[in-house]
């Protein structure tokens, strides 16, 4: 009966916070009415675990900014319940609910369909490929074009994480796909992805117990995610199988609102983009180094890693943008960066 009530309890705190932000209620106080009346709150929305990286790299991004402007402003950090689609904070972000989102470019889609190029695959040779690109003025551009359409501002893209393959069948080359059972991520970009690899793609919503229910079922036979999100939910224990296809690279990005932010004075956004800044080059550099290390706990799970033939899946992937005309050109002048 505890464990009941503790849980009801915390549902009850959820969705009130969940409607604060989605009414704007208790909205903080604007730049112009907070002089003499104590600092300037930024409420900051994410969707992860407290122990997660986006968080971490979100509490970078609060300590730093109240280090530069002496405090004047503060960052308030409210992780998200899971299951809250992205799309309905951004309404919270207009509607004054909160002032800051951290997540993933293509949660902005439904705004501006160039946000999908975050699910293109194999456009970055490594991870200096995919440095160079985000901290370059492409990235840049890219970033502006996105925010315009819907009124947003982007900024700091950080790696979040490259997607592997955890398959109960081992996987060399493409070929080696037919007919897999895989889930994908209910997007346009992904399932046509699968599809033309030859895989029957199963879109639905991430649960970690559900996913992991279906694979131990055999109702999926393979999933694709970051090595994290992958080993957190012991998806070793079901799937023998590791595939480093590294086939999207997964990024997150501050997101303001172009309203809100014109209306602070200079010098907090000059300290709000350097925060932004220095929180993504933390995370870049982290997720980096923690690949390799999830590898290694992987294979003491027993579990085989394969590198498969990329090629073949790149061969088979041609022509996949002939539906997207809109991210062809962005998507090759990525590729071009040296």
């Amino acid at each position: 009966m505890k464990y009941r009530k503790t849980g009801i309890i915390a549902a009850i705190c959820a969705a009130l916070l969940i409607f604060g932000i989605m009414t704007g209620c208790e909205k903080q106080k604007t730049p112009e009415a907070q002089d003499g009346d104590g600092p300037l709150i930024l409420r900051l929305a994410h969707m992860s675990a407290y122990s997660n990286s986006r968080n971490i790299a979100a509490e970078k991004f609060a300590a730093d900014i109240e280090a530069k402007t002496d405090g004047k402003v503060k960052v308030e950090i409210l992780p998200v319940v899971a299951g809250m689609r992205m799309g309905n904070l951004a309404q919270g972000l207009k509607k004054g609910g909160v002032q800051v989102l951290l997540d993933s470019v293509s949660s902005l889609e439904t705004y501006c369909s160039l946000a999908a190029i975050e699910e293109v695959p194999f456009i970055y040779r490594d991870n200096d490929h995919f440095k160079k690109t985000w901290s370059g003025q492409l990235g840049k551009q890219i970033l502006d074009e996105i925010g315009s359409q819907g009124g947003f501002e982007l900024m700091g893209p950080m790696l979040r994480g490259t997607r592997y393959v955890t398959s109960q069948k081992a996987i060399e080359t493409a070929d080696d796909l037919k007919g897999l059972k895989i889930r994908v991520p209910s997007t346009k970009l992904y399932i046509k992805t699968w599809e033309k690899l030859g895989a029957n793609a199963m879109p639905f919503a991430f649960d970690v117990w559900d996913m992991f229910k279906k694979l131990q079922q055999g109702y999926v036979e393979a999933q694709e995610n970051p090595l994290d999100i992958s080993y957190s939910a012991n998806f070793h224990q079901v799937c023998p199988y590791l595939i480093k296809t590294r086939h999207v690279y997964n990024f997150d990005v501050f997101i303001f609102d172009q309203t809100f932010l014109a209306g602070l004075p200079a010098d907090v956004k000059t300290a709000i983009r350097e925060a932004a800044e220095d929180a993504a080059q933390w995370r870049t550099a982290y997720e980096s180094d923690k690949e390799e290390e999830y590898i290694f706990k992987f294979k003491e799970k027993k579990v085989r890693v394969i590198e498969p033939d990329i090629k073949t899946f790149t061969d088979k992937l041609d022509g996949l943008l002939e539906d997207f005309p809109e991210l062809q050109d962005y998507v090759a002048r990525i590729q071009a960066v040296k």
